[in-house]
Protein backbone atom coordinates (compact mmCIF):
# COMPACT_ATOMS: atom_id res chain seq x y z
CA UNK A 1 0.00 0.00 0.00
CA UNK A 2 3.00 2.56 0.57
CA UNK A 3 3.74 2.40 -3.32
CA UNK A 4 0.06 3.83 -3.84
CA UNK A 5 0.34 6.89 -1.86
CA UNK A 6 3.62 7.54 -2.78
CA UNK A 7 4.81 10.91 -4.64
CA UNK A 8 1.19 12.64 -3.59
CA UNK A 9 2.04 16.19 -1.84
CA UNK A 10 -0.13 16.71 0.75
CA UNK A 11 -0.77 20.44 0.51
CA UNK A 12 -2.07 19.49 -3.26
CA UNK A 13 -4.51 17.02 -2.28
CA UNK A 14 -5.61 19.50 0.95
CA UNK A 15 -6.32 22.33 -1.77
CA UNK A 16 -8.21 20.07 -4.16
CA UNK A 17 -10.56 18.61 -1.98
CA UNK A 18 -11.16 21.97 -0.46
CA UNK A 19 -11.89 23.33 -4.26
CA UNK A 20 -14.05 20.47 -4.29
CA UNK A 21 -16.06 21.52 -1.22
CA UNK A 22 -16.88 24.73 -2.39
CA UNK A 23 -18.15 23.22 -5.31
CA UNK A 24 -20.31 21.10 -4.28
CA UNK A 25 -21.52 24.10 -1.84
CA UNK A 26 -22.27 26.17 -4.74
CA UNK A 27 -23.96 22.91 -6.66
CA UNK A 28 -26.60 22.91 -3.86
CA UNK A 29 -26.93 26.33 -3.17
CA UNK A 30 -25.60 28.99 -5.36
CA UNK A 31 -28.50 31.68 -6.32
CA UNK A 32 -27.44 34.54 -8.33
CA UNK A 33 -26.31 32.92 -11.51
CA UNK A 34 -25.26 29.97 -12.97
CA UNK A 35 -22.78 27.05 -11.22
CA UNK A 36 -20.79 26.08 -14.25
CA UNK A 37 -20.99 27.35 -17.91
CA UNK A 38 -25.45 27.32 -17.39
CA UNK A 39 -25.72 24.77 -15.45
CA UNK A 40 -27.21 26.38 -12.19
CA UNK A 41 -27.65 24.82 -8.34
CA UNK A 42 -30.35 22.04 -7.48
CA UNK A 43 -31.56 25.03 -4.75
CA UNK A 44 -31.80 27.55 -7.93
CA UNK A 45 -34.13 24.37 -9.70
CA UNK A 46 -35.93 24.12 -6.43
CA UNK A 47 -36.88 27.76 -6.31
CA UNK A 48 -37.86 27.77 -9.64
CA UNK A 49 -40.60 24.65 -9.25
CA UNK A 50 -41.97 26.43 -6.21
CA UNK A 51 -42.49 29.25 -7.98
CA UNK A 52 -43.98 27.26 -10.89
CA UNK A 53 -45.84 25.56 -8.38
CA UNK A 54 -47.43 29.12 -6.33
CA UNK A 55 -48.04 30.38 -10.10
CA UNK A 56 -50.16 27.25 -10.65
CA UNK A 57 -51.74 27.13 -7.61
CA UNK A 58 -53.24 30.98 -8.26
CA UNK A 59 -54.35 29.89 -11.66
CA UNK A 60 -56.38 27.23 -10.14
CA UNK A 61 -57.42 29.55 -7.68
CA UNK A 62 -58.40 32.25 -10.36
CA UNK A 63 -60.07 29.33 -12.44
CA UNK A 64 -62.23 28.02 -9.61
CA UNK A 65 -63.37 32.02 -8.79
CA UNK A 66 -64.42 32.23 -12.73
CA UNK A 67 -66.24 29.59 -12.86
CA UNK A 68 -67.96 30.54 -9.45
CA UNK A 69 -68.91 33.59 -11.20
CA UNK A 70 -70.37 32.38 -14.06
CA UNK A 71 -72.43 30.59 -12.28
CA UNK A 72 -73.66 33.55 -10.53
CA UNK A 73 -74.57 35.24 -13.58
CA UNK A 74 -76.41 31.99 -14.93
CA UNK A 75 -78.59 31.75 -12.52
CA UNK A 76 -78.87 35.80 -12.02
CA UNK A 77 -80.22 35.66 -15.78
CA UNK A 78 -83.01 33.44 -14.87
CA UNK A 79 -84.33 35.90 -12.50
CA UNK A 80 -84.51 38.98 -15.12
CA UNK A 81 -87.73 40.50 -17.25
CA UNK A 82 -87.72 42.89 -19.77
CA UNK A 83 -88.52 45.65 -16.90
CA UNK A 84 -84.85 45.47 -15.67
CA UNK A 85 -83.62 46.10 -18.98
CA UNK A 86 -82.59 49.93 -19.08
CA UNK A 87 -83.36 50.84 -22.56
CA UNK A 88 -87.16 48.51 -22.62
CA UNK A 89 -90.32 50.47 -21.13
CA UNK A 90 -93.46 47.60 -20.96
CA UNK A 91 -95.28 49.00 -17.44
CA UNK A 92 -98.97 46.87 -18.52
CA UNK A 93 -98.29 45.45 -21.82
CA UNK A 94 -101.41 43.64 -23.68
CA UNK A 95 -101.55 39.89 -25.10
CA UNK A 96 -100.08 39.81 -28.39
CA UNK A 97 -98.20 42.89 -28.05
CA UNK A 98 -94.34 43.59 -29.61
CA UNK A 99 -91.54 45.71 -28.69
CA UNK A 100 -91.00 48.12 -31.15
CA UNK A 101 -87.71 50.68 -30.93
CA UNK A 102 -88.70 54.35 -30.31
CA UNK A 103 -86.53 56.89 -31.34
CA UNK A 104 -87.60 59.57 -30.00
CA UNK A 105 -87.88 57.25 -26.07
CA UNK A 106 -84.30 55.65 -27.15
CA UNK A 107 -86.21 52.59 -25.81
CA UNK A 108 -88.22 49.77 -26.61
CA UNK A 109 -91.73 49.91 -26.07
CA UNK A 110 -94.89 47.13 -26.10
CA UNK A 111 -97.35 47.91 -28.60
CA UNK A 112 -99.83 46.55 -30.46
CA UNK A 113 -98.66 44.81 -33.83
CA UNK A 114 -98.74 46.46 -37.34
CA UNK A 115 -100.42 43.41 -39.04
CA UNK A 116 -103.08 40.89 -37.19
CA UNK A 117 -101.05 38.30 -36.25
CA UNK A 118 -104.43 36.32 -35.33
CA UNK A 119 -106.45 36.28 -38.19
CA UNK A 120 -108.83 33.33 -38.31
CA UNK A 121 -108.46 30.18 -40.52
CA UNK A 122 -112.14 31.36 -42.08
CA UNK A 123 -110.47 34.70 -43.29
CA UNK A 124 -108.13 33.08 -44.55
CA UNK A 125 -109.86 30.85 -46.71
CA UNK A 126 -112.11 33.66 -47.70
CA UNK A 127 -110.05 35.62 -49.43
CA UNK A 128 -108.67 32.59 -50.95
CA UNK A 129 -112.19 31.86 -52.60
CA UNK A 130 -112.22 35.75 -53.78
CA UNK A 131 -109.20 35.31 -55.49
CA UNK A 132 -109.88 32.12 -56.99
CA UNK A 133 -113.31 33.72 -58.24
CA UNK A 134 -111.19 36.58 -59.55
CA UNK A 135 -108.99 33.93 -61.24
CA UNK A 136 -111.82 32.50 -63.10
CA UNK A 137 -113.34 36.37 -64.01
CA UNK A 138 -109.67 36.90 -66.08
CA UNK A 139 -109.91 33.20 -67.40
CA UNK A 140 -107.01 32.20 -65.92
CA UNK A 141 -108.64 29.27 -63.96
CA UNK A 142 -111.07 26.58 -65.79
Amino acid sequence: MAGFFQGTDPDIDAGSAQQSAQLAQEWATKLDGPVQDSSYSAHYHAQAAATSATSARNSSLDAANSAQDAADAVANIGALTLGDLANVSVPEPNDGDVLVWVAANSQWEAAAPVIAVNQSVQDLWARIAQLETKLKQLGLLP
